[in-house]
């Protein structure tokens, strides 16, 4: 998120084409962005990208952002973080090149806390709704366990958000509870007063932790 709001806003992030076996693609943005047949279709594409960009933190009164993920793919010959997993073709013929990070709750602090003072240099009267996504990871490259990974990585960034929410009300940031709405209301865990978990949930619990520890 922080890349994308610096390649927005200012040059310090030049342009960048990667090439894999289904076509030209942009690494800093996600797969699902698409791949293009030559390498001058996908400069063209990753500029017009960008100046759409550029104009909505510039013109936007109020922007929501939402955190999702805490886990990033560095890229240490290019100095950028890949929008996903770099494909295989590629990642299996420069693997030195990359290494993973799960941010930590002081990095992901300070970025946040940057990206949103350098929108606010650019547009003085925007507002920011932060919120955190509740859709799990897919895969996690930390850890053997994604469950319990995407439970972390959630709660280190919900954390994150609070504090620049407590620090940065001269910028008119607030939260939005999206996250707390799509896990809290669970009526097949929880009981009718939606605090107190069901007996055969908890059942479940104790007969899964019995067999485990065996």
């Amino acid at each position: 998120m922080a890349q994308t709001i610096k390649y927005s806003l200012t040059d310090e992030i030049p342009l960048i084409v990667e090439k894999c076996n289904k076509g030209y693609f942009d690494p800093m943005r996600e797969k699902i962005c698409g791949f293009y047949d030559s390498h001058e279709e996908a400069k063209k594409k990753i500029l017009e990208h960008r100046n759409i960009s550029k104009k909505i933190f510039k013109d936007s009164e109020i922007i929501v952002i939402t955190i999702g993920q805490n886990e990033t793919w560095l890229d240490r010959e290019k100095k950028i973080i890949w929008g996903n997993m770099p494909p295989l073709d590629i990642y299996n013929n420069a693997k030195e090149r990359f290494f993973i990070e799960t941010t930590s709750i002081e990095n992901n602090i300070l970025q946040l806390e940057k990206s949103l003072n350098l929108i606010k240099q650019h547009n003085n009267k925007i507002k920011f709704i932060l919120t955190v996504s509740p859709v799990p990871s897919f895969a996690t490259f930390a850890d053997e366990n994604v469950i319990s990974r995407s439970f972390l990585n959630k709660c280190i960034l919900r954390f994150s958000v609070n504090d620049i929410v407590e620090r940065c009300k001269k910028l008119n940031v607030f939260y939005y509870p999206s996250f707390e709405m799509s896990l809290c209301d669970n009526p097949k865990s929880f009981q009718f007063d939606n605090r107190h978990i069901k007996k055969e949930v908890v059942k479940n619990i104790f007969s899964t932790f019995k067999s485990i520890i065996k």
